[in-house]
């Protein structure tokens, strides 16, 4: 086996050049999608929220 460091390998320079930058490109394409479906969410249970505080107030109107 050589004694050459893995990133001056052919397989180590790969590696390093593609498959790394790939990688994180992919990370970041997942951090973007979780941060759309969070936000998604987030407005989701807002709007539930508003819903269920507007059904009490309108419950509560033919009290008085």
């Amino acid at each position: 086996m050589s004694d050459a460091p893995f990133f001056r390998t052919v397989m180590g320079n790969r590696f390093f050049s593609a498959q790394v930058p790939n990688a994180l490109a992919v990370a970041e394409r997942i951090a973007n999608a979780l941060e759309r479906i969070a936000a998604a969410l987030e407005a989701q249970q807002a709007a539930e929220r508003r819903d269920e505080r507007a059904a009490g107030e309108s419950a509560g109107c033919g009290d008085a």
